[in-house]
């Protein structure tokens, strides 16, 4: 098992692609610690873990609350090492562009970058510390590509991409490495469910490979970066969108998928 005995904390792991991430990490061996702000979606990841005769830990956390992440790493590091972070935790609100209110602006922005430097920052400080880890953030197509109604989305998870690369100059001579998963569409009963308000047969139809991906999809990417085989690897985006990102539509037989 590749990640046997490691720890691993994992941001937003309660639902939707962070549900997939955890399971492919239990999986894969790890020990699994999830920070989620929903309490009753946690109550039902542990109890699903318990029908499986597996455990996960967790804890009810706003990653949006810096001094909140602090106190709840430095409790996780009391216990033991923290060897992989996912940053997982995210949050999206479609709408035209002129109808976004300061307030939707401010928490996007404030879960999904600053969650990502709360976890970074605190768990880094760590791993610094004990010689290494792993941090991997998730990003998304968008990290790359805009679409409709969704600008502050569309830029923090920009914003996403350039904070991994930046982080991963910063920790590589500290043994730290530091990579993103970058999901396109996603199946899944989470935030990725309608990337962007478009129908299913949309979605699948500008996947070159005519599905969405699941959750587990991502999750298995997200065990090959955090194991040794990925050990050469950081300051990269690996994006997870059956094709998208590799090129336009332009040529394609759409009658046959829609």
């Amino acid at each position: 098992m590749k990640l046997q005995a490691r720890r691993v904390i994992v941001t937003g792991g309660a639902a939707g692609i962070g549900h997939g991430i955890v399971l492919a990490l239990l999986e894969a061996g790890a020990q699994v610690i999830v920070h989620d702000v929903n309490a009753a979606a946690l109550e039902e990841l542990e109890a699903e873990a318990r029908s499986a005769n597996q455990s996960v830990v967790t804890a009810c956390v706003d990653v949006a609350d810096a001094q909140g992440v602090r106190d709840e790493v430095d409790k996780e590091w009391s216990i033991g090492p923290i060897d992989i972070l996912v940053n997982n935790a995210g949050i999206n609100i479609v709408k035209d562009p002129f109808d976004f209110s300061d307030s939707d602006w401010n928490r996007i922005l404030s879960v999904n970058v600053g969650g990502v430097w709360n976890y970074s920052q605190s768990v880094g400080r760590h791993m610094a510390e004990r010689g290494g880890g792993v941090i991997i953030n998730i990003a998304s197509l968008a990290s790359t590509l805009a679409s409709y109604r969704r600008a502050p989305y569309v830029a923090s998870k920009g914003a996403i991409g350039m904070l991994t690369r930046a982080l991963a100059l910063d920790l590589a001579e500290r043994n730290i490495r530091v990579n993103a998963v970058g999901p396109g569409a996603v199946s899944s009963t989470g935030m990725a469910a309608n990337p962007g308000g478009l129908q299913d047969d949309a979605a699948v139809a500008y996947t070159p490979m005519r599905r969405r991906a699941t959750p587990r999809d991502i999750g298995n990417a997200v065990v090959f970066l955090a194991s040794d085989d990925a050990a050469m690897i950081t300051g990269q985006l690996l994006m997870v969108d059956g094709g998208i990102s590799a090129g336009t539509q332009i040529g394609s037989t759409w009658s046959s998928v829609l």
